[in-house]
């Protein structure tokens, strides 16, 4: 009724602009999707064109042709218009708000990206959610400092919910070493992407995302759109095309043709999910005791169980790993590992000090390429005061110093051109406050890693003075850009100081001496060596700077695959060559080491001429596997982070990238290329490795509890206070068997499970029957769409001191702690009213900062079909709640996009202001002490599956 009185609203306000349009300057551009409204302002008005002042950008993802009950769910990266990218490559831009839609072109085809400056017509429809049902996206906005790149790193079967908290399964958001200036970024604390989901499922078309004035989501030169949406077609067409709202659904579905929503939409569990129990179970604390696996293979199986891929299946005797069996995430899957030292002590989780970092080619690439780097241990710091290295590009090689004033104090300062002055820091726990922004320390307190993306690594060197220069030194520093391409190169010193000799990784050579405190290599170019000899400044601003063998003491395991029957090989080095104008082109082949793999299996080591063979290298890797499967070739090596020569390479396990080129051949021996890529591989971190236990996983485990179909079976369910997902007097209900769960949420456990995320992977066709499906398959009959975000956007600064908008941060918290998930039982009491709730603390919430209270500026619960609202509480005086937000859910009157019947339409948030003329009330402030409570109440006339109950929260620090 709400809906259809707007509609009537709107068509009076039009006919009226045609009475005045003589007389009155011409309305702004309307809302694409219509009227919002706000759960704590219902006077508010918003109009996202005016706020931007006109300016938005269009972002549409890939024409999707799907089938009838098919689950789309895969990542796109989609680039901004053109003129955007240009207009703010340096500037800080702050999105406002975003409207998000379903949409199909009219006459086919796909409606293209653009903006408001240069728009691109698209004329299209609005697709209703009974054709196309929007489970939820994933949305990101990056600058051009951060790249989202392919890991291939499993998420332990917790990406389906954490995709909802923005990690992307298998992908990472990443510095890019290639670009722009970290230092800058860290000083002006300004984020290189934003995650802005505000709404992100059904309600997403008429949830309000907007910020008010002086508050937004700040991105440094934006240049992409990481697009990722769940899409369950829901379009029951007929042999006709005809669209309909009910068509076939498993058998465990709980809605029945009465029903104004498809039976799919909650994602039932059919045949091709079907459950396996685990026989091992995952700690990432603690240790299995005396529930160790005995035997290689019982370990390699218990993985198995879990549904656990294994790139690699090994056995070991080791001080550093656990004792027994443990597993790694890496790219690809899972390192499988065996440890037959049962006196190991390391527990399960433990970094142990070992820095170990993956990398995976992406898909643009001919060889399938995965680096796995293993720095032996370092120690653990006791502080995080010493020197530091920042993870990035131009002050890549900038030393940080980080200097204790008081406890828990500090001063940081940078040296180089470009750096920042000098800030004031303090630490609580594992996070360092500065700069505005918090950063994470790791465990070992060798890695600091900032909210927007800059990462400090631990730099260290010889703490003794040292007057003999022969060792290892990496170019760490310049101010000349021509010199930027070989920041991070290691070079080689021989020889006593009165003759030395000085390789680089290309095999180029200088002879050199040292007179006093300076060295003469290079011609024209004396260099000045520091008082305790471990710094090297030349006069063309190159600094050098000696390298602890403890950086590159570890060990390179390579992966490459490629056809059976030919030549192909990975090449490697610090960086790609950036093309000078003006000047020819160095190929990336010049001085670059290289992994090549013959058509019979064996290898070869060389080094690469500029496009030319170049020289064979002795050998330097070992090997670890090599298999052959579906006429494709598979081998793994290993080999030092040092390299055995200059010209082997030497990986560093700190970089943020390296560059890779690959090739194939025309047949199996080494000769001219075929086909050939070049990119970046960017390295992440694996993780710390998780015991298996010789036993069956408890009830609440967090680690799998076996296998649904070919996937691993998780849950995060937590105890009370948090949630009652593991305690619900409900589940006790022994009428039924499907209530009759010993109080524990069916969600929880794999035996109970029914239906939700885990049964509706990308690809799935939610139908029994394996014919069934092979037959939708075959028939083709395919409905086409693409999602549409328009965000409007403003500048990031303010007047001319260039001072930023108050950006905000994004976090989240489940009602259903930690879960996502959670089932909601048939009717119960005489309203049908299910309510769960959670009490928690602001310090447990994500991106909370110790001693540093934050405000909200948009609240919104994302729920499912039935939701009435969401509740949150301050709950400091118990007798006394205070409400800090309720939201209402608005459901559809008709049959068309935006009002479809039985459908979530939005759900109303709550925004808040500190300006005065604004609608919205003043926010209140959350601290790390402030007790919270989460209610979500809901409609419960027929039981649901895969509920949630998200609270999507923007906040703003305190500052």
């Amino acid at each position: 009724e709400f809906l259809n009185g707007m509609a009537d609203v709107r068509v009076v306000c039009a006919l009226a602009v045609v009475c005045v349009c003589a007389l009155a300057a011409p309305p702004p551009p309307a809302n694409i999707n219509g009227e919002y409204r706000v759960a704590n302002a219902p006077n508010a008005n918003v109009n996202l064109p005016e706020r931007s002042k006109g300016k938005y950008f269009d972002v549409y993802g890939p024409v999707h042709n799907s089938l009838y009950s098919q689950v789309n769910w895969k990542t796109h990266s989609v680039p901004l218009p053109d003129d955007i990218v240009k207009t703010w490559d340096g500037q800080v831009m702050n999105i406002v708000g975003y409207e998000f839609d379903i949409i199909r072109r009219i006459g086919g085809g796909a409606c293209v990206t653009s903006s408001s400056d240069n728009p691109v017509p698209c004329a299209y429809e609005s697709i209703p959610g009974w054709e196309q049902y929007n489970h939820h996206y994933t949305n990101k906005l990056s600058g051009k400092a951060t790249q989202i790149v392919k890991t291939g790193i499993p998420s332990d079967g917790l990406g389906d919910m954490s995709s909802h908290t923005g990690h992307i399964d298998g992908y990472e958001m990443v510095m890019d070493s290639s670009v722009d200036n970290p230092a800058h970024l860290l000083e002006a604390a300004v984020p290189t992407f934003q995650f802005l989901p505000m709404g992100n499922g059904a309600e997403s078309r008429l949830t309000l995302k907007y910020f008010p004035p002086g508050f937004g989501a700040l991105v440094h030169s934006p240049t992409t759109s990481t697009v990722n949406v769940m899409m369950i077609d829901t379009n029951a067409r007929n042999s006709s095309g005809v669209p309909g709202r009910h068509g076939p659904v498993p058998s465990g579905s709980n809605v029945g043709p009465e029903a104004m929503y498809s039976g799919i939409m909650e994602c039932p569990c059919t045949d091709f999910y079907n459950k396996k129990p685990a026989g091992a179970t995952m700690l990432d604390s603690g240790s299995c005791g005396k529930q160790l696996f005995a035997a290689p293979l019982d370990c390699f199986a218990g993985a198995a169980s879990l549904g656990l891929k294994a790139t690699i299946n090994r056995t070991v005797s080791s001080s550093v790993l656990p004792a027994g069996c443990s597993v790694t995430a890496i790219s690809g899957g899972y390192d499988v590992t065996f440890n037959s030292n049962t006196k190991a002590a390391s527990a399960c989780g433990a970094s142990n000090s070992t820095l170990r970092v993956v990398g995976m080619s992406n898909d643009d690439a001919v060889v399938n390429v995965t680096v796995d780097l293993r720095r032996d241990p370092m120690p653990t710091q006791q502080s995080i005061a010493g020197d530091w290295q920042i993870a990035g590009p131009i002050d890549t090689g900038s030393l940080v110093s980080i200097v204790g004033t008081a406890t828990n104090q500090f001063v940081i300062s940078c040296t180089g051109e470009k750096c920042f002055k000098p800030v004031s820091g303090n630490v609580t726990g594992n996070q360092l406050y500065a700069f505005n922004i918090p950063g994470t320390i790791r465990s070992d307190k060798n890695k600091i890693t900032f909210s927007n993306g800059v990462v400090l690594n631990r730099w260290l060197r010889s703490s003794k003075p040292a007057t003999a220069l022969a060792g290892r030194w990496m170019f760490s520093n310049t101010t000349d850009p021509k010199f930027l391409p070989t920041l991070g190169t290691v070079y080689t010193f021989t020889g006593p100081n009165d003759n030395l000799l000085i390789s680089s990784p290309s095999g180029t050579q200088e002879h050199g001496a040292v007179h006093g405190n300076q060295l003469d290599a290079f011609p024209n170019v004396p260099g000045t060596i520091s008082m305790d000899g471990n710094t090297i400044r030349f006069t063309n601003t190159v600094v050098f700077t000696r390298i602890d063998p403890v950086m590159t003491a570890g060990t390179a395991e390579i992966s490459v695959e490629g056809p059976a029957d030919v030549w192909f090989g990975a090449g490697f080095r610090t960086s790609l060559p950036v093309p000078t104008p003006g000047s020819a082109s160095q190929s990336a082949m010049n001085g670059t080491y290289a992994v090549i793999v013959l058509g019979n299996g064996s290898l070869l080591e060389r080094q690469l001429g500029q496009h030319t063979p170049g020289v064979e290298l002795p050998a330097s890797v070992k090997l670890v596997s090599s298999t052959v499967a579906d006429d494709r070739r598979k081998v793994i090596v290993s080999r030092p982070l040092a390299g055995l020569t200059p010209a082997h390479f030497t990986f560093n396990p700190t970089a943020l990238s390296l560059g890779l080129i690959n090739a194939i051949g025309y047949g199996p021996d080494f000769a001219q290329h075929k086909d050939k890529a070049m990119q970046q591989l960017f390295l992440v971190d694996s993780g710390a490795p998780s015991c298996l236990c010789d036993m069956a996983p408890p009830l609440g485990s967090t680690g799998s509890q076996g296998t649904i179909g070919p996937f691993s079976f998780n849950s995060n369910c937590q105890p009370r206070p948090l949630g009652e997902m593991l305690d619900d007097d409900v589940w006790r209900n022994t009428t039924t068997p499907y209530t009759d769960n010993n109080g524990v949420n069916p969600t929880c456990l794999i035996n109970s499970y029914k239906g939700g995320l885990k049964c509706c992977r990308d690809g799935t066709l939610l139908t029994d029957g394996a014919e069934a499906r092979a037959k939708l398959v075959a028939e083709n009959q395919t409905d086409q769409w693409q999602v549409l975000y328009r965000y409007y956007y403003e500048n990031g600064t303010i007047g001319t001191d260039d001072s930023l908008v108050n950006d905000t941060y994004w976090t989240y918290w489940w009602t259903g702690h930690n879960n996502g998930e959670h089932d909601i039982p048939p009717c119960y009491n005489d309203e049908c009213l299910d309510i769960i709730t959670s009490n928690f603390t602001g310090a447990d919430m994500i991106g909370h900062v110790p001693g540093v209270a934050s405000y909200p500026v948009h609240l919104e619960g994302h729920c499912h079909i039935g939701c009435q609202n969401m509740e949150l509480y301050n709950m400091d005086d118990p007798a006394n709640p205070k409400l800090l937000c309720k939201t209402k859910v608005d459901y559809g009157t008709g049959d068309v996009a935006h009002n479809e019947m039985g459908y979530i339409l939005g759900n109303q948030p709550c925004i808040y202001s500190f300006d005065p003329t604004d609608d919205f009330p003043s926010p209140p402030m959350i601290t790390s002490t402030t007790k919270l409570m989460s209610i979500k109440t809901q409609n419960n006339t027929n039981a649901r599956y895969g509920d949630m109950a998200l609270w999507e929260i923007r906040m703003a620090y305190d500052n």
